[in-house]
């Protein structure tokens, strides 16, 4: 009510009970997904911005002459007052809902007059000593009115004598400074920088912080950067466990106006500051943005880190040049080197950093290698590899360095031949889970060598028994390294023999993914035994069947293409087909046809007198052909969500290819409703094959197999594919006819160009010989 006088609505009138307008509590909710709103002071007269000041008044259900203020215009919000943080903000509760902790809903009225009595010292002398600049005499402070007024009628004791001053003053000295000489004893308020800087650099909490910087307004911008390293650094603490989700709203919008002031000129006063002081702020500014902050919040943080690494980069050029003397530690490299832009220009710590990099211990280098593959940094990468690739090598390195040092360059693709070479000579005395590890990182590089091949014959000559020990991921990252380096084929026997004494303790996904490695692992000199692959498909069969109803239709397709090529090897083999041969059956309605072509060519080896094959066959002569009896809105509508998935023709023509050879195991009802069917669908869409499926089709009709075991239809799909192949060669006649066309114009053109050219420069040189 105070700062009403100066408001617009008010003319710098006195202030009037009952009168509308000047400044009132307000707050900004967003009408979707509507959350936690600061409370601000806004000016608005009579009418005006009621969505953002009005209250409703409403009784408190607990507590007796207590009241809540919900929103006008946001049924569901209230004002609210947070205990700790002394901030009021608007929260959704939902009726009859819990208070959060820390959090005050219910207010009493008291009169106006009352507030006198909440009145603290600092809020009397902070205006008395604001009136006057720099320095104020205590007696001045002691004669002001207001002074006097509050210690006679407030606190209606005698005023302090100078050692009560004094002791108020220098015991909140992040406030006041106190000095007593000559002159007498006198007071000065600290500056923003001083005072809120020294809050901040002293902050030790995330709530601290989050109340710091929501109370700080206008003042934070002007901050120097360095109060800003404390107070990200007691954000980035997080919030007790248990807290409520406005708890975590106040962490949030305190990285958000931190961000945001440093946006908005803190930033600036960076820059004279040494590479020490800021890999400070880089390491702080590591945890900010991370994939749970707020998209605004991530995208703040971006750009500070931007703005944050020209100022390196720009730093780190004047100490190269020697115009700066700053220390540049292998300790300060991984946070400087996760910097935006650092990629193409990281070799410059390379030459600044001291002690020479050459000299840093291994497991520093290693730290700034993972750091520089991380931020794309190649030429720092490399640099900084080699070296500790030599640490690495030397003698008498212990084997846990050895195996550290080649995870860490296999994984940014460095240095692999000689990652695969220390692996060689180390792949005995390496415990086998690292060996393990390191060979399927070299091989998911696709990296082929004579020394992988030794490693991993080692691993081989562990047995299926140790790797049976090893954690599941690592064997199906060795399998899926094996599909695109060979050179890891000669452990693949032992891991598969590993997987199947556990495979029933995996989770059914994890079953697939090795089964489709095994499967299309690259082989070598020996691959994997039919009796231990026939093994593996047994013990998959038993461990995926009773989930097959939860997997997804692209999981039971990838597991009845591992499975294919082995549905005969023995009696055993053929159970896990048969599982999900059974499943399709079951869901055959429900899948893509897309889909459904891609398991009948997984499932084709069970052979056409399995009764599943026979059901799959009979389903699609059902669904391939041209249904026109519904003429119903509801027959047709499903015939338009059903097109959307139905097969191309030159689809149609590979199930054709896929059944063919099943065609005479078959029942003869079955063969003849399947392949109507594909005839009939052919025959709908034979203008839109390509030219190499129409022709392989024709050859199909001509022989009587596949599509031309349509024994009714046949003549009359053979004229169909015979006229779209005609009409297609007559359309190419036409664009070449055109195309000669334009190109006899063009040409006819450009001669009657070249014609006038000659005449004109006839004429010119006649006019020419005429003047001379």
């Amino acid at each position: 009510r105070a700062l009403e006088p100066r408001s617009r609505s008010s003319a710098g009138e006195k202030v009037v009970a009952g009168r509308p307008g000047g400044y009132n509590l307000g707050f900004e909710i967003a009408e979707v997904n509507g959350r936690e709103s600061d409370i601000k002071l806004i000016e608005a007269g009579k009418g005006e911005m009621k969505e953002n000041v009005n209250f409703i008044v409403i009784p408190s259900p607990l507590y007796d002459n207590a009241f809540r203020f919900e929103a006008a215009y946001r049924k569901g919000f209230y004002l609210a007052f947070r205990c700790g943080g002394t901030q009021l903000r608007m929260i959704p509760l939902s009726p009859g809902g819990t208070v959060p902790p820390k959090v005050v809903v219910d207010f009493q009225l008291v009169d106006f007059q009352a507030m006198f009595k909440f009145i603290d010292v600092e809020e009397v002398l902070r205006p008395v000593i604001e009136s006057h600049n720099g320095w104020v005499s205590l007696d001045k402070v002691k004669a002001d009115q207001n002074v006097a007024a509050y210690f006679s009628n407030i606190l209606q004791r005698p005023m302090w004598d100078d050692d009560d001053f004094q002791s108020y003053f220098e015991g909140h000295f992040e406030m006041w400074e106190w000095r007593c000489d000559s002159d007498g004893p006198a007071v000065r308020l600290r500056g923003v920088d001083e005072r809120l800087g020294y809050a901040l650099e002293h902050v030790r909490t995330c709530e601290e912080a989050s109340k710091l910087l929501s109370e700080s307004g206008d003042d934070l911008p002007r901050l120097h950067w360095r109060y800003a390293v404390p107070a990200f650094e007691a954000l980035n603490k997080g919030t007790e466990s248990g807290e409520d989700v406005s708890a975590l709203l106040q962490r949030m919008e305190g990285h958000r106006r931190l961000l945001t002031a440093m946006l908005n000129g803190m930033l600036s006063t960076a820059s004279e500051a040494s590479l020490p002081q800021l890999v400070r702020l880089a390491r702080v500014l590591k945890d900010v943005g991370g994939k749970d902050a707020a998209p605004d919040v991530a995208q703040k943080a971006t750009e500070v880190c931007s703005t944050l690494s020209k100022l390196v980069l720009a730093r780190a050029a004047l100490v190269e040049k020697g115009a700066v003397a700053d220390l540049v530690t292998v300790e300060d490299l991984p946070a400087f080197l996760a910097l935006p832009g650092m990629r193409s220009s990281s070799d410059v710590f390379t030459r600044i950093v001291r002690p020479p990099l050459k000299e840093a211990p291994l497991d520093k280098l290693l730290e700034s290698v993972a750091a520089a593959n991380l931020a794309g940094a190649a030429a720092f990468a490399m640099d900084a590899g080699k070296l500790a690739l030599r640490l690495a090598t030397q003698e008498g390195v212990p084997v846990g360095d050895v195996a550290s040092t080649l995870q860490t360059l296999c994984a940014g693709g460095l240095l692999l031949d000689g990652c695969a070479a220390a692996l060689t000579r180390s792949a005995k005395a390496m415990p086998v889970v690292e060996l393990l590890q390191i060979a399927a990182m070299l091989g998911e590089k696709g990296f082929e060598g004579s020394e992988l091949v030794a490693s991993c014959q080692v691993l081989q000559s562990y047995g299926g028994g140790i790797l049976a020990k090893m954690p599941y991921a690592d064997l199906i990252a060795v399998a899926v390294a094996a599909t695109k380096s060979s050179s890891l084929s000669s452990c693949i026997p032992a891991v598969v023999e590993g997987a199947v004494s556990v495979l029933s303790t995996w989770p059914a996904a994890d079953v697939i993914r090795l089964l489709l490695a095994v499967a299309k692992a690259k082989k070598g000199e020996e691959g994997v035994a039919p009796s231990l692959w026939a093994a593996l498909l047994r013990e998959a069969a038993a461990t995926v069947a009773p989930h097959l109803g939860e997997l997804p239709a692209a999981e039971l397709i990838r597991l009845a293409l591992a499975a294919k090529t082995s549905a005969t090897a023995s009696d055993g083999s053929k159970e896990l087909l048969e599982a999900v041969a059974k499943e399709a059956c079951r869901r055959l309605s429900d899948l893509p046809q897309a889909h459904l072509l891609l398991l009948t060519q997984g499932l084709a080896s069970l052979g056409g007198d399995h009764p599943a094959i026979r059901q799959i066959c009979n389903f699609w002569g059902e669904v391939l052909r041209d249904d026109t009896s519904g003429t119903d809105e509801v027959s047709k509508r499903r015939k338009e969500v059903e097109a959307k998935n139905t097969l191309s023709g030159e689809q149609v023509a590979k199930l054709a290819v896929v059944l063919d050879p099943l065609r005479a195991d078959l029942d003869s009802n079955v063969a003849e409703h399947c392949f109507s069917g594909i005839g009939t669908r052919l025959l709908a869409t034979a203008r839109s094959l390509p030219e190499a499926a129409r022709k392989s089709l024709l050859e199909q009709v001509r022989k009587g197999e596949g599509a031309g075991s349509w024994e009714s239809g046949r003549e009359k799909l053979r004229r169909a594919l015979e006229k779209s192949g005609r009409s297609k060669s007559r359309s190419k006649s036409r664009k070449r006819s055109r195309s000669r066309s334009r190109n006899r114009s063009r040409s006819r053109s450009k001669r009657k160009k070249r014609r006038r050219s000659s005449s004109s420069d006839s004429r010119r040189r006649k006019r020419s010989r005429s003047r001379s």
